[in-house]
């Protein structure tokens, strides 16, 4: 058998009459460099990775560091400024149950208006209930009697402290606020709860004298916080619970609104003197304080026509008076936002009504919510306010006859109204009597339920 001749390289050269070296021009050089990058062989792998074009650069291995560098930079730096507005938001708590004061009788009822009923006994009457901020316990002021039964009431109070389900756990009797001998001769119904649940500020009169006092729930103890040769009535507990705001009633010194140390230390002024003829603690509302602690918003009035809502900067000094064109603004209730305060205005739309107002103290704009209608404070998540509807004053600040009030819940822009108690309700369970001529809400207290 023969043997098959290999074939060369010279061969096939030969075969083809191609010469033994050829010169590659620029078009071939070029054509060659094409068909490599076409094979993208010459791209680093992220580049193939991410199916770069091979006409685009890709940039060294150095600045594609630097790049993802920067970009973990940003993101951890955009996560703490996400975490730092999260923990500086208020933790809003939800809407547990509303309890509320009709004819001096305390009544509850679910935030859906189901299932109203009596929390006290018939023949004890109620003013000002206050729950704790986390929602655990409820204060109140109690007296034998009531309207309804037409029994004068007593003339000096009690404050039961009742858990969840209504029953009583405590109770700061007329003895222990009795310090020193002295009587406690009347009381203002004001109760405000420190921020962590373990105590309360009230007020009183002892011979006349207006006294604030704090009461302990651990020990049952009840002390005199008034600061040195001042009086003092409607306290206020800082939501950070280092300062207590208060009005001083005596002459001289109700120009201004008040705060002192929760142990009464520290008593001074803030704010700027008011407008002549006008005064605190005159109207139905204690200082209200922002959810922040640096400002306070309170009322004063002349007493017989004019009223103005102020807003003072702690920090600062600064004092602003809240919508001015409104002759007869009062009743400041703030929210959970720095910015979210409501009031009412006796001057209303409707003649000899009060109209409902939220607004903005940092823009100094306020906008009409509702007309003809009592306002009884936020909800705890913030959502809505409480209120009566419609209202039940006059032209010259009295009650109305016949007057009948429920109890509603209001969206922020008016648009959303759930009636929770309505004054057929309300008759039933705190009806009139020859000596009352209304069916109303005095007070109204809507519990928090922390998450």
């Amino acid at each position: 058998m023969s043997r098959r001749r290999p074939v060369t390289d010279e061969a096939v050269r030969a075969a083809l009459a191609i010469p033994l070296r050829v010169e590659a021009g620029p078009d071939l050089d070029s054509s060659i460099a094409r068909a490599i990058r076409a094979t993208r062989q010459d791209r680093p792998p992220m580049a193939r990775l991410v199916g770069l074009p091979p006409e685009l650069p890709f940039p060294s291995v150095r600045l594609l560091r630097i790049g993802l560098l920067l970009a973990l930079l940003l993101a951890i730096v955009g996560m703490a400024l996400l975490v730092g507005a999260l923990l500086r938001r208020p933790l809003l708590p939800g809407n547990g149950a509303i309890d509320l004061v009709v004819n001096d009788r305390l009544i509850e009822v679910a935030p859906n208006g189901a299932g109203a009923r009596l929390i006290l006994p018939e023949n004890m009457a109620a003013g000002g209930p206050v729950w704790s901020r986390d929602g655990s316990h409820l204060a109140v002021w109690v007296r034998p009697g009531t309207a309804t039964s037409g029994t004068p009431t007593a003339a000096r109070p009690s404050i039961s402290v009742l858990a969840v389900d209504g029953a009583t756990i405590a109770t700061v009797t007329t003895e222990q606020m009795s310090l020193g001998g002295r009587a406690v001769a009347m009381d203002t119904g004001t109760i405000s709860w420190s921020p962590d649940g373990t105590g309360f500020a009230f007020d009183g009169a002892v011979g006349g004298l207006a006294h604030l006092y704090r009461y302990t729930l651990a020990t049952g103890l009840v002390s005199d916080i008034t600061p040195a040769r001042v009086q003092g009535q409607w306290p206020a507990w800082s939501p950070d619970g280092r300062l207590i705001a208060f009005f001083s009633p005596q002459s001289g010194q109700d120009d201004r609104v008040w705060v002192m140390q929760p142990d009464g230390s520290g008593g001074h002024r803030v704010g700027d003197p008011l407008s002549s003829g006008l005064a605190t603690g005159s109207g139905s509302w204690a200082p209200q304080w922002s959810s922040d602690s640096a400002r306070l918003a309170f009322d004063a009035s002349n007493g017989i026509t004019n009223s103005a809502l102020y807003v003072v900067n702690l920090a600062t000094g600064r004092q602003i008076r809240l919508g001015a064109d409104l002759r007869a603004a009062f009743a400041p209730v703030w929210g959970p936002g720095p910015t979210d305060l409501a009031f009412e205005d006796r001057n209303g739309s409707v003649p000899g009504k009060i109209d409902v107002y939220v607004s903005n103290p940092d823009a100094g704009t306020a906008r009409l919510l509702l007309p003809n209608a009592d306002l009884w404070g936020w909800s705890p998540d913030g959502s809505s306010l409480l209120i009566g509807n419609p209202s039940c004053w006059s032209d010259n600040h009295g009650m109305t006859t016949p007057c009948a009030n429920g109890l509603f819940s209001v969206s922020l822009d008016g648009t959303i109204q759930r009636e929770l108690v309505s004054p057929t309700q309300l008759a039933s369970l705190a009806p009139n009597t020859p000596t009352t001529v209304k069916v109303w809400v005095d007070a109204a207290a809507w519990r928090p339920v922390r998450p």
